[in-house]
């Protein structure tokens, strides 16, 4: 239980190894404008120099993660040795961090190479307490950022998704955090869903965007200001959060290259500290300061709202 019995209502497990990236300090301070949002990142760096008080470095190595993770699963993880693959043990990490995400009513997971939203205006008070499980996607279980209610079985469903104690052990990744997560859950099987809604209580709603999406065509560039997330073409609709890997990376690419890699420097052509104050936009060409136009300006979705 919290401090003086208070529930705070949302804690997000996130890790990284190895050199932080280029853009990880605009990432934090996405971070920082959901100050009743509260990280924990895993990692065996020092904290970046963006530092906002909601989000806590736990030092760990690879290793020690692994161990922790083998501990709480009871199965043997020793011929894991990618870091990468710990993404299929997400579903456990409420589990294997048990004692870090007490007192808090929900808790999730959620990826590095994102920029986040307005997370509170999405997952408000009655969302986190009416369901069991929130996924940011219709068809799976959103490995980008799911979240689950803080309570033993869903701590443990993870034991559920079909083949875990197989296939969680090797070293090929499986995607174990997705598909076969959401399988616990919501069955395509008409008769087994409808017996799995007499147990679990589920939201599955498309609210992100991933950056060049092959499902559907994205705008080029992202807004960011004040804790609001706007995409070009779309002034009146607030994203929970942007999913750049297609940006970041080429894991996920099956043409050209992922653009970031190439900028080096000049990724980030803007200081990461005036992003709380003027915001910034997010596109292929980088990180950069926003225009000013008018139609830049992000409109709020409360139509109470001044």
């Amino acid at each position: 239980m919290a401090l003086g019995g208070i529930v705070k209502p949302l804690i997000l497990i996130s890790f990284w190894f190895g050199a932080w990236p280029r853009w990880v300090n605009f990432y934090l301070e996405t971070c920082r404008a959901n100050p009743d949002v509260q990280w924990l990142i895993v990692t065996d760096q020092a904290p970046p120099e963006s530092r906002p008080t909601n989000v806590r470095f736990l030092q760990m190595t690879f290793i020690e993660m692994r161990d922790r993770l083998a501990a709480a699963t009871q199965l043997d993880l020793s011929a894991i040795a990618a870091p990468y693959k710990l993404c299929d043990f997400k579903p456990a990490f409420g589990h294997a961090f048990e004692p870090e995400i007490a007192g808090y009513r929900s808790f999730g997971f959620a990826d590095i190479d994102v920029l986040f939203g307005r997370i509170r205006q999405f997952y408000t008070d009655d969302v986190l307490s009416r369901y069991d499980i929130i996924s940011a996607s219709q068809s799976m279980v959103s490995g980008h950022f799911a979240v689950l209610r803080n309570t033993r079985r869903t701590r443990l469903c993870y034991r559920l998704i079909a083949g875990w104690r197989r296939l969680a052990p090797a070293t090929k990744r499986f995607g174990l955090d997705e598909h076969p997560f959401r399988r616990v859950f919501k069955s395509r099987n008409r008769l087994l869903a409808a017996i799995q809604g007499l147990f679990w209580r589920t939201h599955f709603v498309e609210q992100h965007s991933s950056a060049e999406s092959t499902r559907r065509a994205a705008p080029s560039v992202w807004t960011w200001r004040a804790g609001r997330l706007l995409r070009d073409g779309e002034p009146e609709r607030e994203y929970l959060y942007l999913h750049f890997m297609r940006w970041q990376s080429n894991r996920w690419r099956d043409d050209e290259a992922a653009p970031w890699p190439a900028l080096g420097d000049g990724l980030v052509q803007m200081p990461w500290q005036e992003a709380m104050e003027a915001g910034f936009s997010a596109s292929a060409s980088g990180i950069c300061r926003l225009t000013s136009r008018p139609d830049d300006q992000p409109r709020p979705t409360d139509p109470t709202a001044p």
